[in-house]
């Protein structure tokens, strides 16, 4: 109760999921906004731009994804 009284723990409305819980920033700062501006990505939503970063063509996602690599 205290927890959820002090905004330690967090709710918000994750998409494809529904509601969701987590823990809030630990340490407070005055005029520091910690509210949940978006939801957390979804599980592989960044997949394909964390590999061109990496210098994957997008052929070469495209065969790991195929072959289930991805």
């Amino acid at each position: 109760v205290q927890a959820k009284a002090r905004n330690v723990i967090l709710e918000w409305e994750q998409e494809g999921l529904g509601p969701a819980r987590g823990v809030n920033y630990p340490s407070r700062f005055r005029n520091f906004d910690t509210t949940i501006r978006r939801p957390v990505p979804g599980l592989g939503e960044h997949t394909d731009e964390i590999l061109r970063e990496f210098g994957f063509s997008a052929g070469h996602i495209d065969a790991l994804r195929k072959e289930n690599v991805i």
